[in-house]
């Protein structure tokens, strides 16, 4: 994403206490009612969030790689990089823009890296790399003022 964009995205929990939710369509793309699914996964990499706004969750998770989320309100996250792909090939594989039909290895064709410098995600949350529907959301205006607190990789 460049510096300039902002993009929110609404990432909804599908349902708890499953692994995947999400089932794969016609085309191989994992959805939820309809829905497209994306893969999460949190890290800590010391920065602020960069270029725009985006999650929620769906109540799966991808089994072995994550637990199901305790809070399944819709929520709207800063979107902290590009999911770049150098040696994160598992989750940031895709090989084209979603609605393309090129997922990951897990068959998500979107993933969300959610920075949990302070515990938001995990301890706030309850979120242990979630799947999760979403959707692209006009950015509250509330977050205006930290979009430009933003840096960009």
């Amino acid at each position: 994403m460049k510096a300039t964009t902002v993009i929110a995205f609404l990432l909804l929990l599908v349902s708890a206490l499953a692994e995947q939710k999400c089932r794969k369509d016609s085309h191989g793309i994992l959805r939820y009612q309809g829905k497209p699914c994306a893969s999460t996964t949190r890290y800590d990499d010391g920065h602020r969030g960069a270029c725009g706004c985006g999650p929620a969750s769906s109540g799966g998770f991808v089994p072995g790689k994550g637990r199901p989320p305790s809070n399944l309100n819709p929520k709207i996250f800063m979107v902290t990089n590009h999911c770049p792909i150098q040696e994160n090939f598992e989750w940031c594989g895709q090989s084209g823009k979603p609605g393309s039909n090129q997922p990951n290895t897990h068959g998500y064709e979107v993933h969300f890296d959610l920075q949990n410098n302070r515990g938001q995600v995990s301890n706030g949350l309850g979120w242990d790399n979630p799947e999760c529907t979403w959707e692209r959301v006009a950015c509250p205006s509330y977050l205006n003022n930290y979009y430009k607190q933003c840096e960009c990789s």
